[in-house]
């Protein structure tokens, strides 16, 4: 029975630390064409190199991205 309670403890303190590790980051990105810069925010909720990946690719679609 004891194990069973260390083992359910674990578990959720490595969940909680998993979640703790993912935080909410922006990713302004900005569209230029005949003079008009047109800039969108997209709100990332991962860990900062992912959030960052995730920003970087997108700014293939954009003029240029600006990871905060």
């Amino acid at each position: 029975m004891k194990s069973v309670i260390i083992l359910s403890s674990t578990l959720i303190f490595i969940i909680l630390m998993v979640f703790s590790c993912s935080k909410e980051y922006s990713c302004e990105c900005c569209l230029s064409s005949n003079g008009e810069t047109t800039c969108t925010t997209f709100k990332i909720k991962k860990r900062k190199k992912e959030a960052e990946a995730e920003c970087k690719s997108t700014a293939s679609l954009y003029s240029y991205c600006t990871f905060k």
